[in-house]
């Protein structure tokens, strides 16, 4: 028995909208050809010769991982068609409807969107293009207007009785509710002393917990962090007046700020991101702003469910915003700055970490390069001693040494 099936309902005096090829760099074009091969195989898309409408793929990377992950820019499609009011689940609520519990395990659906058939005569309605060929979707996909009110409305139908008691849904993420606080299944970190303890690396030891190291003053990992406490620090010294211990008091406020401004990159602010709405500000109730005067609870409750089937859009927008703006960073950078690299073999001196007097060198070494590691870190070994150096050193702070 068929417990969903996701139909478009497009507007039939819509004018179908045909997209150009658009241009993929070379790595791009070969994570679309695998990612159209897996679906094929999957019986998932199925080629077309003729199609009314054309959408482009857009690939953006995935999460933590440097794969990247096609999505295709229905934008037009979904203008045309009309909203699904199936009431989906506020996240915030279900994590509250954990507290107090023994266990929590999470259960992420493989494929989950795919899963459902799409209605046979608006397969042809999806169709995108590639390098490959003109392709449209047997199933539903992401992307599509809708698709999160008919998976929920699906897992809903399947786990009827169980939500509540001891299950909660949220679209294609099902949380047995079994634990209140897990383990991490891995620990990322800088070399500070009080994560390279015996102490710590033994606790997460016996804890099962991955523990790595980022190489020594490593930008695309260290400098977020630095960068995200060079904000709070700054934040927390406009609001200190000559009682720096009140730091604590005022934390909560400098992050609150921070949520509500919009980020360069993203050009969304961190709260949107989240819940998918903008937060009412202090200065929206005390002049009686728009949005506060007309509020109804009625009217709020269904524009948010309205934004939600939009956000992960919306994050996805945000994440090829992002994309971009770390490219346009990175070309800048090149720019300026000539490009350095070492072999195994080579002989090194390696920047001390510690500052030196000013009469003292700041280089230390010689190392010898023992493993090369992709993004411009590199494996060290004391020549002297004969004994690896135990994390990894990023090229910055490294310079060739000649006998």
């Amino acid at each position: 028995m068929e417990l969903a099936e996701h139909a478009l309902n497009v507007d039939p005096k819509a004018k179908p909208v045909q997209q150009s090829m658009g241009r993929f760099s070379e790595p791009k074009r070969k994570a679309i050809g695998e990612e159209v091969n897996r679906l094929r195989k999957a019986g998932f898309i199925r080629e077309l010769k003729e199609a009314e409408w054309v959408a482009n793929p857009v690939m953006v990377p995935k999460k933590d991982t440097i794969a990247l992950r096609m999505c295709i820019d229905y934008t037009s499609l979904n203008k045309h068609c009309p909203k699904d009011h199936f009431p989906l689940p506020r996240i915030d609520q279900i994590v509250d409807s954990t507290a107090g519990c023994d266990r929590l395990s999470f259960l992420d659906a493989y494929s989950g969107y795919n899963q459902i058939k799409l209605k046979e005569e608006d397969q042809e309605l999806t169709a995108f293009i590639t390098t490959h060929g003109v392709f449209c979707y047997n199933v539903m996909t992401f992307g599509l207007k809708n698709a999160g009110a008919t998976y929920q409305r699906c897992m809903q139908a399947c786990l009827g009785e169980q939500i509540g008691r001891n299950i909660e849904v949220y679209i294609d993420d099902i949380k047995g509710i079994t634990c209140r606080f897990g383990m991490p299944h891995s620990i990322v970190t800088d070399n500070g002393t009080n994560f390279d303890s015996k102490k710590f690396r033994k606790f997460c030891r016996d804890g099962g917990i991955k523990l790595k190291f980022a190489s020594v003053a490593h930008p695309q990992t260290n400098g977020q962090v630095e960068r995200i406490n060079g904000l709070i620090g700054d934040g927390l010294k406009k609001c200190l007046t000559g009682a720096a211990g009140a730091w604590v008091e005022e934390l909560p406020f400098v992050l609150w700020i921070l949520r509500t401004t919009p980020n360069r990159s993203t050009q969304y602010t961190p709260f949107f991101l989240v819940y998918g709405a903008e937060a009412v500000l202090p200065a929206d109730v005390r002049f009686e702003a728009p949005r506060v005067t007309a509020y109804t609870e009625a009217t709020s409750n269904s524009a948010l469910q309205d934004v939600v089937d939009l956000l992960d859009e919306a994050r996805d927008i945000a994440l090829a915003r992002t994309t971009v703006y770390q490219q346009a960073l990175r070309n800048y950078r090149s720019r300026r700055i000539r490009s350095r690299s070492f072999n195994v073999g080579d002989m090194v001196l390696r920047l001390k970490q510690e500052r030196p007097s000013k009469l003292e060198s700041p280089w230390e070494g010689p190392f010898i390069i023992t493993k090369v590691i992709p993004g411009g870190a590199y494996r060290l070994k004391n020549p002297t001693s004969g004994k690896d150096v135990e994390n990894p050193w990023n090229v910055a702070h490294l310079r060739r040494f000649y006998a």
